[in-house]
């Protein structure tokens, strides 16, 4: 996406400084992010371009909330799309090299990191036990016929198995409460290491709910290894006892179904003509969800 002039100006006066270069530095499913160098340093333009939602007050709320010590810096958030189609931030530049590989040490950073998110609650709002969300929900059930009537079939099979392991652990969840916030989205690549420090990015997807669920979606996303998997839950205090383990279990079965959900909807709004600035084609979907198809089989067994 061509970024207007009439854009980059304005960041200059919110800025008050002037912008000497602005370079594309990846996009992912969900939004556009650009470095700006500028005489008082680096920052991103992030702009959420999404096909699905649109999460950016939500984030920089987030982000505000967490000062920095985490997190990149929001220094600004523009909903007014005068300018563009789509709300746009200005946040802090993190220098980092994103995570490729799990190592011993890191397994530890990453721990404490989450355990200081969840440590963050908010107890504002009702929110019901639910392990499976109504969004899901219905792009398993009713979004998957528009792929064909025998894969919504086996997508209707798959969401009543997990949702079979999910009503018998219910009551094991009475002592929880869905107030903790969680990064959701704690994949490798959004842990950046600077120095001996750990920072994690791309907080559009956060939210207040159990946090055990960011665990089973570390360990499910990024297919831990066992060896790894018992180091990372006991460096966080978590998972220890067989209760916890079948939660953790769970936790895993929510991240993966959730991610096949996804994929139904976005590939139904890219064969619908929808796909614009950000994101995989059709194919590439279809490719990575049928892989998740058989990790969560595997998981099912």
């Amino acid at each position: 996406m061509k970024i207007p002039e009439e854009l980059l100006n304005h960041v200059e006066l919110k800025l008050n400084c002037k912008i000497k270069s602005c370079k594309e530095i990846g996009s992912g499913e969900h939004n556009l992010n650009y470095a700006l160098e500028t005489g008082k340093g680096k920052y991103v333009l992030r702009i959420y371009a999404n096909l699905q939602f649109d999460n950016a007050e939500k984030e920089y709320k987030i982000l505000k909330k967490l000062k920095g010590s985490l997190a990149p810096k929001a220094v600004f958030l523009d909903t007014s799309k005068e300018i563009i189609e789509y709300n746009y931030m200005i946040q802090e530049f993190i220098e980092g090299t994103p995570l490729k590989k799990l190592s011993e040490e890191h397994t530890d950073k990453i721990a404490g990191i989450l355990k200081k998110v969840h440590a963050i609650t908010d107890e504002t709002k009702e929110r019901p036990a639910q392990i499976i969300s109504d969004w899901c929900r219905k792009n398993m059930l009713e979004t998957s016929k528009k792929i064909g009537n025998e894969f919504n079939k086996e997508m209707t099979e798959l969401h009543d198995q997990v949702k079979s392991r999910v009503d018998k652990i219910m009551p094991l969840l009475e002592k929880y409460k869905r107030t903790h916030l969680i990064h959701d989205d704690p994949v490798l690549e959004n842990f950046l290491v600077q120095d001996n420090h750990v920072f994690l990015i791309d907080w559009e997807l956060a939210n207040y709910n159990y946090f055990f669920l960011d665990l089973g979606t570390f360990i499910a996303e990024n297919r831990i290894k066992k060896e790894h998997e018992e180091k990372f839950l006991k460096a966080y205090g978590f998972g220890q006892t067989r209760e916890e383990r079948k939660i953790i279990e769970i936790a895993k079965l929510y991240r993966i179904l959730g991610s096949i959900s996804w994929r139904i909807e976005r590939i139904c709004l890219i064969k619908e003509g929808k796909h614009k600035h950000v994101g995989a084609e059709a194919q590439e979907h279809e490719k990575q969800m049928k892989k998740e198809i058989d990790y969560l089989k595997k998981i099912l067994k």
